[in-house]
Order: C-alpha cells, then structure tokens, then sequence
C-alpha cells in the first residue's frame, strides 16, 4: 500500500523506486568515479581517448581468443545471464498477467534486490568450497525451481 510510506499512488511508488535505484548505482560509483585513474592525460582530446579505448578493447578480445577456457565461460556467463534477466523481466509482465497489483510487483523487485547482495556473496562462498561448476548448477537449479513455480502461481502469498 502507497499510502503507508506516504505516496499517493502506485505510479508514485514506482517512480520512487526507479529514483531509489538510481541512487544506489550512484552511490556505488562514486568510490570508482574517485579512485580510477586513467592511463591517458586529461589534455588528451576526445578522439585520442576513443580511439585508444577501441585500440584496448581489440587486443584484449585478441587475447581472450587465445584462451579457449575464457572464451568458453564468456559465452556461457552470457547464457546463464540473459536467462536470468529474462526471468527477471518476464516476471513482472506475468505478474501484471494474473493481475497481481503493481505495489506487489514493486515489492518484489526491490526484496530481489536487496537480497541478491548477500545471495551474491553466499554463491561466491559455494563456487570456492564445492567448485564453480557446482556452484552454477546448483544456480541454474535454483532458477529452474523458482520458474516451475511461479508457473503455478495464481495469487499475491
């Protein structure tokens, strides 16, 4: 309900969500915006700074084409990823689908958000003690489960 954090509607709560995130990215910039130095002198121009980014950019692919292994984990992060985000926005489409009130969506994409900080750091403790493949298995399982699921779901819990 809008009305217990003080907001008028459901689209209220919903901009104040999006400005919510915004700040959290922000916020969490800052320390790089700060601390990163770049290789080129401030009174490089703009096309030299282009210009060696896509210069950086061509080498690094060229060596990660060497490396079958890195390579092989790029394309698969980029599977498992898209996935993930796949999920991530068909559930709110579904979710309107079934009818389930907006302020619940809202709800739920930011409880995803606040636990996917601590949940990121569970799964980087089991990809060290059980092994990576593992680790991601026991993801893609979890991601499995969690869609059967929602595919019976026919109310807000």
């Amino acid at each position: 309900d809008p009305a217990r954090f003080g907001l008028a509607n459901a689209l209220s709560a919903m901009r104040v969500a999006f400005v919510d995130v915004a700040l959290w990215w922000g916020l969490f910039t800052l320390p790089v915006l700060f601390t990163r130095r770049a290789h080129l002198p401030h009174s490089a121009g703009f096309a030299k700074i282009v210009r060696s980014g896509w210069q950086q950019f061509r080498s690094t692919f060229r060596e990660v084409r060497k490396l079958r292994y890195v390579s092989a984990f790029l394309l698969s992060y980029w599977c498992y990823i898209d996935g993930v985000n796949t999920i991530i926005k068909m559930a709110v489409s579904y979710g309107l689908t079934l009818g389930f009130p907006s302020s619940s969506l809202i709800v739920a994409i930011l409880l995803t958000q606040a636990v996917a900080f601590p949940a990121a750091l569970v799964y980087a403790h089991l990809g060290v003690r059980w092994g990576v493949v593992r680790a991601l298995y026991l993801g893609i399982g979890i991601y499995m489960v969690a869609t059967v699921a929602a595919a019976f779901m026919t109310n807000v819990a």
